[in-house]
């Protein structure tokens, strides 16, 4: 009779410990190894604001019919900005309805 080779768990255990401990510290060390890419920063350009040039008058500007349509629609404007808006009588009505709860 042949005598089997017997490994005993422990060296097992240990063997398999070692691998463990081994390949952490290599996929450790490839993390700390990789190097991510530098991200350039924007750099801000200034912005100059440039003021809007001064334009003349139109004749339509000038003329007394456009004249009156300003007035006019400044004080439609006036008479619409002091109305009263709360009227009740817009107000929705109050539904009361059997709903059997």
């Amino acid at each position: 009779m042949i005598p089997k080779f017997v490994i005993p768990p422990v060296r097992i255990y240990a063997v398999l410990a070692v691998i463990l401990i081994a390949s952490g510290l290599i996929g450790l060390w490839t993390l700390k190894s990789r190097v991510a890419p530098a991200v350039p920063l924007p750099t801000p350009t200034p912005i100059v604001a440039t003021p809007a040039p001064l334009r003349p008058l139109s004749n339509i500007a000038t003329q007394s019919a456009f004249l009156q349509f300003a007035s006019a629609v400044a004080s439609l404007s006036a008479a619409i900005s002091s109305g009263n808006i709360q009227d009740q009588t817009l107000a929705p009505p109050i539904l009361t309805l059997p709903l059997g709860f």
